[in-house]
């Protein structure tokens, strides 16, 4: 599921910078916090000690 998560962290960041070479700023913001929220969700489950 980590991977997953990277894996759509990485699309959405790339979706957000394709959007802001294209100067749409209203659209730029959305793929931008989704990207961050599945970051720090990969990056809490990174640390997430499996007991």
């Amino acid at each position: 599921m980590k991977k997953n998560l990277v894996f759509l962290t990485i699309m959405a960041l790339v979706l957000a910078i394709i959007l802001l070479g294209l100067l749409i700023y209203n659209l730029e913001i959305i793929p931008g916090i989704v990207g961050l929220i599945f970051g720090l969700i990969a990056y809490y489950l990174s640390k997430k000690v499996i007991v």
